[in-house]
Order: structure tokens, then C-alpha cells, then sequence
């Protein structure tokens, strides 16, 4: 994931790094017996889950350390059968200056989010184009 932060160096001299960056961007996946407001609940801390997800979490390569910056990579090895069942990927807000300016609340954030998928010996992007646009014409 790719996304332009507007720094504030003033911060860093001050010995806020915290507040650096405008705004940060993350991404998880929404796990395999998860709703999607179960999802959202998980990842906001605002509105807990009634019935927390009994899934494990996935094992990210990197996890923590893609924690900074405006490009964040990250790798998670599992099945094809996983990665249908966890049923989408989640992009949101971290913390930064732009937090305490209320004039920037409903300021858009433009983002690139690539996802590669690999697999042994198969050719596979076809038939992801096709359900792709099967699910656009719908």
C-alpha cells in the first residue's frame, strides 16, 4: 500500500515524532468467521464485537514493522482456501497531525493498495479477471 503523507517537521524538533506524519494508513484482513461490522468493531475499538473470532490471526512476515511511513508491505503465506474464506481487506486511518485540525475531518485520502497473488505453476489471473467483471456487471 502506497499513500502521500504531508509531514510536519516542526513536530520532530519539538520531540513529537508521533505527530509527523499528516495521517497513517494500515490494512488487515477480515478473518474467515467474521461479519464485516465484527471486522470493523476488531479494528476501531469502538464498537467491540459481541462474539469476538475464534480464527486465529494471520501471520504476517513483517506485522509491527510496516508500523511507518507511507509505503507498507507486508506477506502473508497461506492457502488459496484462506484467503476466500477471510472475504476482504480492510484500509484504515492511524493517527497524525491532521487529527487535531478539524477543518481536515472530511478531507479525502487517496491510496494505492496492490495485492499479489502467487501461485505454483498456475496460471490464475483469467479466471480472477472473469469473476471480477461478472461481479462489476451485477
Amino acid at each position: 500500500m502506497s499513500y502521500f503523507i504531508e509531514p510536519n517537521p516542526g513536530a520532530v524538533m519539538k520531540g513529537d515524532v508521533e505527530l509527523y506524519p499528516s495521517h497513517g494508513l494500515d490494512f488487515d484482513v477480515k478473518r474467515p468467521d467474521e461479519s464485516d461490522q465484527q471486522a470493523i468493531g476488531r479494528v476501531n475499538g469502538l464498537h467491540p464485537a459481541r462474539r469476538a473470532s475464534t480464527a486465529s490471526p494471520p501471520q504476517w512476515e513483517f506485522g509491527q514493522l510496516r508500523a511507518r511511513g507511507g509505503v507498507k508491505h507486508d506477506r502473508l503465506n497461506t492457502t488459496a482456501a484462506d484467503i476466500a474464506r477471510m472475504g476482504g481487506i480492510s484500509v484504515f486511518p492511524r493517527k497524525g497531525w491532521w487529527g487535531r485540525d478539524i477543518a481536515r475531518v472530511e478531507q479525502q485520502v487517496r491510496y494505492a493498495l496492490i495485492v499479489t497473488v502467487r501461485t505454483p505453476e498456475q496460471e490464475i489471473y483469467s479466471q480472477i479477471a472473469n469473476e471480477i467483471e461478472v461481479a462489476a456487471s451485477l
